[in-house]
């Protein structure tokens, strides 16, 4: 039988009512890439971002519904002591029945003529095609903490079965401690930024202005963070920023960038980051690594995903020695972009 027709198409604003259809039904109706919040954070107020109609691309079948989509964030790299922007492809979907080679090329589309692209997580087919395209797989590694084993137990089961949990509701009246750090603008981050741009520079890494750094923690559209800092916030000796968000029923914490200067400071973090998913009722705690896992923490265990971290680079000679790529540097915690403040 042939695949019906499609075509693959920037998106554009007329296509929002179609893109939604397809988003409600493709990833949920009460799913993040469905809020129209998620579009407008993602593409009109990131600093780095060419717009929607230029970083999104969606498949288009014959009778003009959205069949398919793929997005794009944009972020400043360091490679070789250069910034360079590199897309971040995510949330790749396409209908059941368009599925094949209409999904690669979406995908192909999305990374058109650039000279590197990040790939946070695919697995399956996508994968696959993926590999295929010369992306290339990166080693990674999740750990987890389990926070409220029988409540986040049950809230599984109870998703499995059909069940909507309530969102979230970020718990501001509690008493300080533990670190936490409220920033009111871009300038208080610069020490948290500079600390994340004076990390190894022989691994290919995001690194940050300060507008850039806000827009990705803290816009106000955006997801919710946590943002916890031991020493001065001007000179920070390390950081913790971790998401708060519902996924399959879970409250789901996870660190999503992490910095400092040495092992017992990231020890403490690590601490401090359990403390502060607890206060927020969370029901379990996932921290993300290049290589091994957090094996050599107390109380964390490996967290097998079967997700694959992906880098495609168009010269095999532009491929990095190494990299060091946080969990922020793609879409995890995105979840978090409905958690109420």
């Amino acid at each position: 039988m042939a695949q019906p027709r499609i075509k693959i198409v920037p998106y554009s604003p007329d296509l929002a009512g179609a893109y939604a259809a397809f988003a409600r039904t493709s990833f949920g109706a009460a799913s993040y890439q469905a809020a129209p919040r998620y579009l407008h954070w993602l593409y009109e107020c990131n600093p780095l971002s060419r717009g929607s109609t230029r970083d999104m691309w969606v498949a288009q079948a014959d009778n003009a519904a959205v069949v398919g989509c793929i997005h794009t964030m944009r972020l400043n790299w360091i490679h070789r002591g250069q910034e360079r922007v590199v897309p971040s492809l995510h949330n790749t979907m396409m209908h059941p029945e368009y599925r094949g080679v209409a999904g690669g090329m979406l995908i192909l589309q999305a990374f058109k003529g650039e000279p590197h692209a990040f790939v946070p997580g695919a697995e399956g087919a996508v994968a696959d095609a993926l590999r295929r395209m010369k992306f290339t797989v990166v080693t990674t590694s999740w750990s987890r903490r389990a926070l409220r084993p029988l409540a986040g137990g049950i809230a599984y089961v109870a998703h499995a079965l059909g069940y909507s949990p309530a969102g979230i509701r970020l718990a501001r009246d509690l008493p300080a401690g533990g670190g936490e750090f409220v920033p009111k603008g871009q300038a208080d981050l610069a020490g948290c930024v500079a600390l994340a741009n004076h990390s190894d520079t022989e691994s290919m890494r995001p690194c940050w202005t300060p507008e850039a750094f806000f827009w990705r923690f803290f816009h106000p559209e955006g997801p919710r963070h946590v943002l916890l800092i031991t020493g001065s916030t001007t000179n920070p000796d390390g950081y913790v920023i971790i998401s708060l968000g519902l996924r399959k029923g879970l409250r789901l914490a996870r660190i999503v960038d992490l910095q400092a200067r040495s092992s017992e400071v990231r020890l403490k973090l690590l601490e401090q980051a359990t403390v502060a998913a607890r206060r927020q009722r969370m029901d379990l705690l996932l921290d993300h690594s290049v290589g091994v896992g957090q094996g050599s923490a107390p109380r964390w265990s490996p967290y097998a995903s079967p997700a694959q971290t992906l880098f495609y680079h168009r010269s095999a000679k532009e491929a990095p020695a190494a990299y060091s790529i946080p969990a922020a540097a793609g879409d995890y915690g995105f979840e978090a972009i409905l958690t109420t403040p």
